[in-house]
């Protein structure tokens, strides 16, 4: 799965250099958010591997997307694919965002999708809150809201 050109590039490279270069790929995924892309990378290298999966193509990508698919929604799936998007370039050295049918799948499956909207708060329910609301169980709440 990995790339020769990424062998003979690191053969070629002197070895304190090489470290430092070791030492800055380990930086490349945002800290905050590491452990979410490195088990997203982990589910798909476990999944590969049940499937004997020698090499990274965009089928293979685009079947794991499709099964995927089968139980999760648009915007997790677009999640999924731009942390295995990143963790695939720097463990593998395989861009998929130029496989192409792949984007289009993830397109189709977005059309139809709803995302949940949140409810605000308007004035009138901040109003009637705070005239209606009992003062023992909600003082500290009303007048964090009047702050």
């Amino acid at each position: 799965m990995g790339s020769n050109s990424d062998e003979i590039e690191m053969l070629c490279t002197p070895p304190e250099l090489r470290e430092i270069a070791k030492t800055a790929v380990t930086k490349l995924l945002p800290s905050k958010s590491k452990s979410k892309y490195e088990k997203e990378y982990d589910k798909f290298s476990t999944w590969c591997e049940s499937k004997n999966v020698t090499r990274i193509t965009e089928n293979i990508v685009l079947a794991y997307f499709e099964i995927m698919g089968q139980r999760k929604k648009a915007s997790t799936l677009w999640s999924s694919y731009s942390m295995l998007r990143t963790c695939l370039s720097i463990n593998k050295n395989v861009d998929i965002s130029k496989y192409l049918k792949l984007q289009a799948y993830l397109k189709r499956k977005s059309e139809n999708y709803e995302p949940k909207k949140s409810y605000v708060l308007e004035c009138e329910h901040i109003t009637q809150f705070i005239s209606d609301a009992d003062d023992i169980t909600f003082l500290a709440m009303k007048v964090n809201l009047l702050a």
